[in-house]
């Protein structure tokens, strides 16, 4: 729990920082933040839900990383005082951001909901869900690849329960509703992905069987998200890929999703082809198309093509090409796409996504084969079991009597970071 508590911090930090354009305040901004008038209800209703929903996760966590003996009063005499002191600095800080509005209210309703978490986290049901999700996940890359996915698609990661942030984000849904053909394949076949490595993984059961409810949760969650529009394309993107996923689950082999995943590449990038178009220039610096325009949105297409290019490489590597051949298939397939984007209108070409895939090949290949971390395959274990247990049989050893004191049994190690993983296509945003 400490660990998800820093997790936690650092999200409370990041939402209450965005978008990180600092300005230093004149003097009397700071003197109206200290004298304003301490009304808690002076905010408004979105405001107070926000900010209390904002600490709700910082009490809970915060509790439940004390000792169960020192939960009761260490609420209020550890985790109470150091998150108002938080939430105080965060508010101190957003003097320097001009775009945000720094209250000392807020740290009001920050204290409410951090104690609202915190009484939740003494309940006695909280104890059993803490063992119920207490167990140990296997981080494989099948599985980072997915949340690359679905962090793509709540950037910025700045969620907001303003009725008029509401309105705004679901007016692309409701009320100018635009399909688009290539977005809808390359939203489908990206959650078709994303499920299939969910699905396929060394996950606990506990958490498999949340994984049909996943599109669902990510789309209800996209319009309270500052900046994150909800479109008819990404509805019927997510929901098809979950019925696509339902009715092939069985089938789906990486063999199958390299080609849906290739034409999804294929359809994101070269939809608007037209070789009448004027050129557009190349950028050989890798890299250099990243660093302009907004860092929201380009952070948004690197997650996007973390989980592309990453995926793309993993089923060619599952499907037996290996990881150097699958690697450079990808690398070479993208600079080929790339240099085709000349002629696509609004379009960026540049040798970005082509080294950024030959990274993540490598990182990857590094992850998987780096045994000082304790990525042994499951498989090996499960394997050389049996003839250990023959060993034994066929030469059996001498009982030895317990020493009288106490000893420190084998330790298990760490299951293998990348389990095999199925394929699955997907596609970037425009």
């Amino acid at each position: 729990m400490k660990f998800l508590l820093i997790i936690i911090s650092v999200l409370i930090t990041y939402g209450s920082l965005f978008p990180f354009q600092f300005q230093f305040p004149q003097a009397f901004e700071f003197w109206e933040f200290l004298t304003a008038p301490l009304n808690p209800f002076s905010a408004g209703r979105g405001d107070m839900l926000g900010n209390v929903a904002l600490f709700v996760p910082f009490g809970f966590a915060g509790v439940m990383a004390l000792p169960p003996f020192a939960r009761s009063r260490g609420l209020w005499t550890m985790v109470a005082p150091a998150g108002a002191l938080f939430a105080f600095a965060l508010q101190v800080v957003q003097l320097f951001i001009p775009s945000r509005d720094a209250y000392l209210v807020d740290v009001f309703w920050n204290v409410v909901g951090l104690g609202l978490g915190g009484t939740i986290a003494l309940a006695p049901s909280s104890s059993r869900l803490h063992s119920y999700f207490g167990k140990p996940v296997a981080l494989e890359v099948p599985i980072i690849l997915a949340a690359c996915w679905i962090g793509a698609q709540l950037m910025p990661f700045v969620p907001s329960l303003d009725l008029a942030l509401l309105k705004d984000n679901l007016k692309p849904l409701l009320l100018m509703p635009e399909f688009q053909a290539n977005e809808t394949f390359l939203q489908l076949s990206a959650w078709l992905v994303a499920l299939h490595f969910l699905s396929s993984s060394n996950l606990p059961g506990n958490y498999r069987k949340f994984v049909p409810a996943l599109p669902f949760a990510v789309l209800a969650a996209e319009p309270f998200i500052v900046r994150n529009g909800l479109t008819v394309t990404e509805v019927i993107g997510a929901l098809g890929g979950l019925l696509t996923w339902a009715a092939t689950r069985k089938a789906l082999r990486p063999a199958t999703l390299v080609p849906i995943l290739a034409i999804g590449i294929l359809v994101g990038n070269l939809w608007a082809l037209d070789f009448g178009f004027a050129r557009n220039e190349f950028a050989w610096v890798p890299f250099s198309d990243t660093l302009r325009g907004s860092m929201a949105v380009n952070a948004t297409a690197l997650l996007e093509k973390l989980f592309l290019y990453g995926a793309l490489i993993w089923l060619l590597k599952e499907a037996g090409l290996g990881w150097v051949k699958s690697t450079a298939a990808t690398a070479l397939g993208l600079l080929l796409v790339e240099a085709l984007q000349v002629f696509v209108p609004d379009s960026s070409p540049a040798s970005t996504d082509s080294v950024l895939a030959v990274l993540i090949g490598a990182a990857m290949y590094s992850v998987t084969k780096q045994s000082w971390l304790g990525f042994d395959s499951a498989r090996v274990t499960k394997s050389s079991a049996p003839d250990a247990a023959l060993r034994r049989k066929e030469h059996p050893q001498p009982r030895q009597v317990p020493p009288a004191s106490g000893h420190l049994g084998a330790l298990d190690g760490l299951r293998g970071l990348a389990a095999p993983a199925s394929p699955s296509p997907i596609g970037l945003k425009p």
